[in-house]
């Protein structure tokens, strides 16, 4: 299965100050990357995979990042493909 960008995007930055008890995590740099994955109902070759990041440098500053990345595909996502490393390796790198 071939994929293909079709869009980015930034949903949300947002940078804070930290006082040293507000750190959620006992080091001193705290970085925590997820992924969510949504597919189309009506096309089912498209889908959209949104990767929150959080870096937090202890008694200093939180970030916060959204992005979205839309992708096509040349045959049908199905729930294996959701699974795969495809989406949580391959797609990030394009």
């Amino acid at each position: 299965m071939n994929i293909s960008l079709i869009d980015k995007r930034v949903l949300s930055l947002s940078l804070s100050h930290l006082d040293a008890k507000e750190s959620e995590s006992d080091g001193q740099i705290h970085i925590k990357i997820g992924s969510e994955i949504f597919t189309k109902k009506d096309d089912v070759t498209l889908f959209r995979v949104r990767y929150p990041f959080n870096l937090e440098i202890k008694g200093l500053v939180k970030i916060s990042l959204l992005y979205d990345f839309d992708f096509k595909s040349d045959s049908d996502i199905t729930p294996e493909t959701l699974s795969s490393e495809l989406l949580t390796i391959t797609a990030p790198t394009l």
